[in-house]
């Protein structure tokens, strides 16, 4: 967020970097520079008016410099319902039901909706005036499909709650009010949404000694939950929190595995917080680094290995180019800022985002900066790409690009510039989609039709091979259409796509996923031990919209379970005659016409939480049991009569956590169990 509020700059200076202001610091001011006319360095050299898509050619899109980089559109404040006002931060929202991609633009009064779903000609649909008064510190993010709103130094302001599904129907601009105001707060600079966990965590605020508010958003979107604040330590520092990076931990450092952890600027350090109890949020590190002047806002890489940081401050104070800061945090408890990297302009750096192998950052006056995040472990970020939307000049000042937001799937990036409005842009050569997936007999299409699944099999036993059938669900069955051999499902938590496949079948088979966003095809195949697995697929839009994991991390699993030995040759079924007397219940499924019920009980080994498998009928032999959400399948059952009396128990599953399945016989009243220990991630066979 803008580090600049107006005041007694002198005396607050002389107390944050005396070590004596705890809470809610002054931002760090520097004089306007000679002959410029405000706090916003002047002149900007671009236009007010709304502008045509025009390509990146010769190091200019019309006035405006770019490498790489095209204009798509531009809409000036003026034609935003924001006439008078400046721009502050942006985000986005992409409709699950039309796939249509809309811009949030929060401005000094309030904030702005625009559909970007045609980026050449962008559409305002309208705007939901501030609660109070204006501020220059405005912030916006989305969970699932609700806004939320801040404001800073604003009075009793609150969050203000949007339900953006209002924008489907809106055929004139309006003027919006909320649907409801949290009022556990009042000011907030800041704001983040782990969508996967679906916690809000609000910083700066006037609770919490400055420090983190936590509210809990998955019950009722419409009506925040207050759970947990973190606003001291035993150390003395400042616990201010200027702004925050919360994810589900999936990095090197096996002691977080799976844990909610957020990344915290926290003005002299950067500060990492454990907040998967957010009653008992803990301290894992707070680090200092050379050069600080304020710390300000950061990102992790897709892997968790390293974050990036950005100081406000160091470009006014100590005279260098922007920078910057890159540190390793594979060990969370000692992260290193171990390389730094200058920039070829003298801007201050503002908010940045990693998104796809690329941090995007809005460098106030030096515009959109891209830059490839491959080489930070070697200490190097490359300049890939700029579109630069102030052309007067590069200097630090507070005025140009606020941030952007570049996790469309159309690839459209968004800029907001404070003095002018709403860039809408495209890196150069990278065009929208084809289209989604086309599902038919033999093709899943999952994750809103992102992933392209095919699966062919061979049975090793008589030589027979072929391509599976799609059956609903996620399923695909090889030989009989009741004999379902294989479930996949693809995950999104809002930083990456993961892919997960259980298995009820020991024949070989070859699963092909194909990302139809950039055309990369990734194989699996069936184990030795036949267990399924899971694999991370391809970094997210920034949405999740599926359901949280229940292992809270799965890709992370060191004891690969028992699975389906290669050599036990699994013959076709046999449909016995209805011999039993399950009756089926909504804690059990009948199998093998009505012979065997089938029960689980789990425990979720992260947080404590343990119930009943809800059960699934799929065919005769087959189904299935979610966990806590209906809609996520984590275990497979099937019953076979494989002739000459041997009945085949087989289970395949996608979660890690710790389970029991029961299986009884109700012609014979013969009962066994089959213990999944927790973190072992696979399936069985067992002779009944």
């Amino acid at each position: 967020m803008r580090c600049f509020r107006p005041g007694s700059y002198g005396f607050l200076l002389f107390l944050l970097f005396a070590g004596i202001v705890h809470a809610s610091p002054p931002h760090p001011i520097f004089a306007p520079h000679e002959g410029h006319k405000d706090d916003n360095g002047g002149p900007t050299g671009a236009p007010s008016e709304a502008q045509a898509a025009t390509p990146c050619v010769n190091g200019f899109a019309g006035s405006f410099p770019c490498k790489n980089v095209d204009l798509l559109s531009f809409l000036p404040l003026d034609q935003m319902g924001a006439a008078g006002a400046k721009g502050s931060d942006i985000w986005g929202w992409t409709d699950p039901q039309t796939g249509r991609e809309y811009a949030l633009m929060v401005v000094t009064n309030g904030a702005s909706f625009v559909d970007v779903t045609d980026p050449t000609h962008p559409r305002y649909l309208g705007f939901m005036p501030t609660r109070t008064t204006s501020s220059s510190n405005r912030d916006v993010r989305v969970y699932r499909d609700w806004a939320y709103v801040v404001a800073d130094s604003v009075g009793a302001h609150g969050m203000q709650i949007f339900d953006l599904k209002r924008l489907r129907s809106v055929t004139t601009p309006q003027t919006f009010a909320p649907d409801n105001v949290y009022t556990e707060v009042n000011t907030v600079h800041n704001l983040d949404i782990n969508t996967a966990t679906g916690f809000a965590y609000l910083v700066g605020s006037n609770t919490c000694n400055g420090g983190l508010h936590i509210a809990d958003l998955r019950a009722d979107p419409l009506r925040p939950r207050f759970v947990g604040c973190y606003s001291s330590d035993a150390d003395g520092a400042i616990y201010y929190i200027h702004d925050i990076h919360c994810v589900n931990y999936r990095g090197l450092d096996s002691r977080y595995a799976g844990r909610e952890l957020c990344f915290a600027s926290n003005v002299n350090a950067l500060t990492i917080l454990d907040v998967t109890d957010k009653a008992a949020v803990r301290l894992v590190a707070r680090k200092g680094y050379t050069g600080n002047a304020y710390c300000h806002q950061g990102w992790l890489t897709e892997d968790h290995r390293y974050f990036l940081m950005d100081d406000e401050g160091d470009e006014g104070k100590n005279g260098h180019n922007t920078r910057t800061y890159l540190w390793d945090v594979r060990d969370l408890a000692d992260p290193k800022n171990f390389a730094n990297h200058d920039h070829g302009t003298r801007a201050i750096d503002h908010d940045q985002y990693v998104h796809q192998g690329f941090v995007y950052q809005g460098n106030y006056r030096a515009g959109l900066r891209i830059l490839s995040v491959a080489k930070v472990p070697q200490g190097e970020l490359e300049e890939v790409g700029y579109f630069d939307v102030v052309p007067a000049d590069d200097e630090p000042f507070f005025s140009g690009a606020w941030g952007a937001y570049p996790f469309f799937k159309s690839g459209i990036i968004l800029v907001p510039a404070m003095e002018q409005g709403l860039f809408v842009l495209r890196r150069s050569g990278h065009s929208a989609p084809t289209g989604p997936c086309k599902a038919d007999a033999q093709t899943h299409c999952l994750a809103d039709g992102r992933f392209k699944v095919e699966v062919d099999w061979t049975n090793q036993f008589d030589g027979s091979s072929g391509r599976g059938r799609a059956v609903k669900g996620g399923f695909f069955s090889f030989g009989s259409a009741s004999n379902l051999e294989l479930m996949v499902k693809i995950l999104n938590d809002g930083s990456h796509y993961q892919l997960y496949y259980g298995q009820l079948t020991n024949l070989g088979f070859s699963l092909q996923v194909t990302d139809t966003e950039t055309g990369k095809v990734s194989v699996f195949t069936n184990g030795p031990n036949n267990c399924g697995g899971t694999a991370e697929l391809a970094p997210s839009d920034g949405h999740g919209h599926d359901e949280v994991w229940l292992g809270a991390n799965p890709s992370r699993v060191s004891r690969p379970g028992e699975g389906i030995s290669e050599n036990a040759a699994i013959v076709p079924v046999y449909d016995a005659a209805k011999k039993g007397t399950c009756a089926k219940g909504k804690d059990g499924l009948c199998l093998m016409s009505n012979r065997f019920l089938a029960k689980v009980t789990w425990r979720n080994q992260f947080n404590g939480s343990s119930g009943k498998g809800k059960p699934k009928p799929l065919s005769g032999v087959t189904g299935s049991f979610a966990f806590t959400s209906p809609s996520n399948t984590e275990l497979l059952v099937k019953v076979l009569d494989a002739g000459g009396g041997r009945i085949l128990v087989i289970w395949g599953a996608m979660s890690n956590l710790e389970y029991t399945l029961e299986v009884t016989d109700t012609k014979t009243g013969k009962v066994k169990t089959y213990h999944n220990p927790a973190g072992t991630y696979c399936g069985g066979l067992d002779e009944f």
